[in-house]
């Protein structure tokens, strides 16, 4: 009987060193100026005590050979109040050539369904965590970058030779506070 409980303990021992060994997505995986998820949330959260929670992003959407939005969305205190969003094609000299637009703020956010979607950067933070970031890296390159002041600027995946058109994930190409 002592021999089983001295198995036991050392198969015990065993497991919780390989359990505790593993790596955690949100503390490994680091972009440009070697920062990782959890840093840049913690980044954000000083830094949205520091200015207030009023800023606005703007989100870029590729979609399709020579297409993609440019979303900019506005927060004050905490909740959005404007979306605006250019549609973009790229003609055969390489310029960007706006196509259409929209604008909606109050009662009208949410009614056009193209465009990036409408969340605050704490809403694009935790879906970064729950969604892009622990997608399988055997089928997906994961990618995770920040601005230069540690707030989140992309997070997302995408397969390994197909980065533009099948990116999942948001990325943004401003911020500022308001």
């Amino acid at each position: 009987m002592k021999s089983f409980f001295i198995r036991l303990s050392f198969l015990l021992l065993i497991l919780s060193l390989f359990f505790s060994c593993e790596t955690d997505p949100l503390e490994e995986i680091t972009g440009t100026f070697n920062t990782n998820y959890n840093e840049s949330l913690e980044k954000w959260e000083s830094l949205r005590s520091a200015e207030g929670n009023s800023y606005f992003y703007i989100a870029r959407q590729p979609f399709g050979f020579n297409f993609f939005t440019s979303t900019k969305i506005t927060v004050r205190e905490g909740e959005v109040v404007e979306r605006s969003c250019n549609f973009f094609s790229i003609n055969e000299q390489d310029q960007m050539v706006l196509d259409s637009s929209y604008l909606e703020t109050g009662a009208e956010l949410g009614t056009n369904p193209q465009g990036s979607a409408i969340r605050n950067m704490d809403e694009i933070y935790n879906t970064c965590a729950e969604t892009y970031l622990f997608a399988d890296p055997n089928r997906y390159e994961i990618v995770f970058e920040t601005f230069e002041n540690g707030i989140l600027k992309e997070c997302g995946f995408t397969y390994t030779q197909c980065r533009n058109e099948c990116f999942q994930g948001v990325m943004l190409t401003e911020f500022e506070w308001l």
